[in-house]
């Protein structure tokens, strides 16, 4: 599925044929499942471990060995479950074999989700990583996605062949290991004409691992761990590989490493990793518009300079069809502001069609500044800055972009 700026790859037809040859019953037959698994799936892995309760003559092999071969096309959101459910081939148990009938429902009922690639984004040819690692008292699982305009083409869920002895450690081999295929996809992007002048950015949430791969400092609590695991630490000396600090709840290896989310975090983590439109955090107060914008009160005025702008002219159709995707998105936008609210999708969507990439809340102020001032209804002095807590530049930034019908990247 593709439009001119963006392409979504999607495993549909394959899932449908998996749905119809493994599940006992109708698709329609089963409840909505929102997840592939839940926590009971890790106490499941440990008691097939102990190989007592093992099934025999089951399709298991065959039904989990399918799925393995659908994660590659776009599904990272069941990497994690496939992998646990792929390590007991051979000593399956009935509740490891509900868990991959479940897998099959969820995927069936979101057959349609993949990844999209959408090349309107700021700096959409340049490549950013992620790893992450669930430290456990036996071996732990490294996960990893390479993104490029703003999806994965590259992600892994695996065990790692060594017991951890600290969070620290796992998190340092899974570095290590997204590092190694992070100089891998620079060469085939140099190759395609996509150089990386910069180094690549890869993304880790545990400070210690970090500082680890910088310096080569001599640690009681470091220095058994075999050398070929700090090779994350010679790549960014070589200036291919820049490790960055991410709090965890940013960082979409997660996605690749668990399974005991609540709902609304699953779907948090995929809507970050499969849905670039839903990467950007927008957190507003959710009260009316109206209440935001400073003076009298009344609310917005129908005058003004409330119509959105045309979009301009282009040779280039996907630069049209962004311009487009802008008009529409403030026409969207500037009917909330009328209605006396502004929705969060509203919000999401104006941002990301005008091409920010961080938003916070003072994104948030800057949208609601600049819908005020469209609406006639915003003091264009020192005072109203204060009050909206941002400053000038941040406003007149936005300002032009949204007038000027332009992309901004905050």
């Amino acid at each position: 599925e593709h439009s001119p700026p963006s392409l979504t790859l999607s495993a549909r037809t394959y899932i449908g044929k998996l749905v119809e040859k493994y599940l006992p019953k109708p698709l329609a037959e089963y409840a909505r499942v929102r997840m592939p698994a839940d926590h009971a799936l890790s106490e499941a892995y440990g008691a097939a471990l102990e190989r007592t309760d093992t099934l025999s003559g089951s399709d298991y092999p065959s039904k989990v060995g399918a799925l393995i071969y659908g994660v590659p096309c776009g599904r990272i959101d069941v990497a994690y479950v496939v992998g646990i459910l792929a390590r007991c081939l051979t000593f399956p148990t009935a509740t490891l074999s509900a868990a991959a009938e479940r897998v099959l429902v969820y995927l069936g009922q979101h057959a349609g989700d993949g990844l999209t690639y959408d090349g309107t984004v700021p700096d959409a040819d340049v490549l950013v990583g992620y790893s992450d690692s669930n430290w456990t008292v036996g071996h732990s699982t490294t996960g990893y996605t390479i993104e490029i305009a703003n999806a994965s083409v590259c992600y892994a869920s695996k065990r790692q062949h060594c017991i951890s002895l600290s969070s620290t450690e796992a998190e340092i081999i899974a570095a290590s290991t997204a590092a190694c295929e992070i100089v891998y996809l620079r060469g085939l992007l140099a190759e395609m004409g996509v150089p990386q002048p910069a180094p690549t950015v890869l993304y880790v949430d545990n400070q210690g691992a970090v500082e680890l791969s910088k310096d080569a400092k001599s640690c009681h609590r470091s220095r058994h761990v075999l050398r070929r695991f700090f090779k994350v630490r010679e790549l960014v000396h070589a200036g291919e590989v820049e490790v960055k600090w991410i709090d965890t709840a940013s960082n979409k290896a997660d996605l690749l490493t668990k399974s005991s989310f609540a709902p609304t975090t699953f779907e948090k983590l995929k809507s970050m990793v499969m849905a670039p439109k839903a990467t950007n955090v927008v957190s507003f107060t959710g009260v009316p518009l109206h209440m935001l914008v400073p003076g009298d009160g009344a609310g917005p005025s129908s005058d003004g300079d409330a119509a959105a702008p045309a979009a301009p002219p282009a040779v280039n159709p996907l630069l049209a069809l962004a311009a487009a995707t802008r008009a529409e998105a403030l026409v969207a936008a500037e009917a909330a502001f009328e209605r006396g609210t502004f929705d969060v999708a509203e919000a999401r969507a104006l941002a990301g069609a005008y091409g920010a990439t961080h938003i916070n809340a003072a994104t948030n102020r800057a949208i609601t500044a600049v819908l005020a001032h469209r609406a006639g209804n915003y003091r264009d002095n020192k005072s109203a800055f204060e009050d909206y807590k941002i400053s000038s530049r941040t406003y007149y930034k936005w300002k032009a972009a949204i007038d000027n019908n332009q992309p901004f990247n905050l």
